[in-house]
């Protein structure tokens, strides 16, 4: 779920980051969704947790935006 307080964590943690390098050698970060749908790809390759891990999927996929 997205809330508020999240995406205020998030775009300070990114601020954070990008000032943290110099403008001319500065990478753009990956997409919020691109890191959350990894997360849930790695829950999803923990078959022994079962349906727990699939739980935990679907709760990070739906937090993207």
């Amino acid at each position: 779920m997205k809330t508020p307080e999240l995406d205020k964590a998030f775009d300070e943690e990114y601020i954070k980051y990008r000032d943290a390098f110099p403008k001319e050698k500065f990478i753009v970060p990956v997409d919020r969704n691109e890191v959350l749908e990894e997360v849930a790809k790695e829950f999803d390759k923990m078959r022994s947790l079962g349906d727990t891990a699939a739980s935990f999927a679907a709760y990070v996929r739906g937090m993207k935006q």
